[in-house]
């Protein structure tokens, strides 16, 4: 089995229930069966085949439907609202910059940034079927991920196709969140690890090596609060005022103090 972000060979190192969920419940909604979750020895990768051949519909009947907030909460609104406070705040002084959430469920994160004064924010997510509407050739200076990229079957396809909706030409950045395995978690016994949860879509888990090696891919820079948030900063960010430079190299202070009690 190949890892779907470097190529290298991979090896199945444990089975998960099917129906295991983040919140520890166990869905009835879902076949009782065990599935394989593989790890990259070289970028540490871990990720599940086991949904390779399921098209958006299949995931939209399967696991992202009615029952669906029943193992997540917190999708509906409060997660959203936690994260949206954090970012108006995070991003006070670029009100004016354009924003792209990328995956926004119904949009709950870009209304309310919208709330508190940023003009210029768009949002879709294929699975609920709802989102802005812009044009296809229209590029932001940020996008928005959460709570989105353990959810990717293809993960470099999609990440990619956030890189293609920047505007290159301008400060750009992808701020995303996700939950790393840490060095402790990735010697073994995940079974039973919170965040590998098929029933809630967790089907690509990563590690801070893994995100260095999609930086390097994308020929972006990595910063990372080594906790819920991390961000892909590209040439541009940093080099068109002279307020980016002292926005660089202050990021990983802020990223930290903004988000260091995140658990995503």
């Amino acid at each position: 089995m190949r890892c779907k972000i470097c190529g290298s060979a991979a090896k199945s190192q444990m089975r998960v229930d099917l129906r295991k969920a983040c919140n520890g419940l166990i869905a009835t909604d879902v076949e009782d069966r065990l599935i394989d979750y593989y790890r990259c020895p070289n970028c540490s990768f871990v990720f599940t085949p086991y949904f390779d051949h399921w098209s958006a519909a299949d995931f939209g009947e399967r696991i992202y439907n009615d029952n669906y907030i029943k193992y997540d909460p917190e999708y509906e609104g409060i997660r959203s609202e936690r994260v949206a406070k954090s970012f108006v705040q995070f991003f006070a002084d670029h009100k004016q910059l354009s924003f792209l959430d990328y995956g926004g469920g119904h949009g709950a994160l870009a209304d309310i940034l919208k709330q508190n004064g940023y003009a210029s924010v768009q949002f879709f997510d294929p699975y609920t079927s709802k989102g802005s509407l812009f044009e296809s050739h229209q590029a932001f200076d940020i996008v928005l991920c959460v709570e989105v990229m353990e959810h990717l079957n293809n993960p470099m396809a999609t990440i990619y196709d956030m890189v293609a909706k920047l505007d290159r030409n301008k400060p750009a950045a992808i701020y995303f969140t996700t939950h790393l395995l840490d060095k402790k978690e990735l010697k073994g016994g995940w079974e039973n690890h919170w965040y590998i949860a098929p029933r809630n879509g967790h089907i690509s888990i990563y590690a801070i090596k893994t995100l260095h090696r999609i930086a390097d891919m994308l020929g972006a820079k990595l910063v990372s609060n080594m906790h819920g948030l991390h961000a892909f900063l590209f040439d541009g960010f940093a080099m068109i005022q002279k307020e980016r430079q002292k926005d660089l190299a202050s990021l990983k202070y802020r990223l930290k103090s903004h988000f260091w009690r995140w658990n995503v």
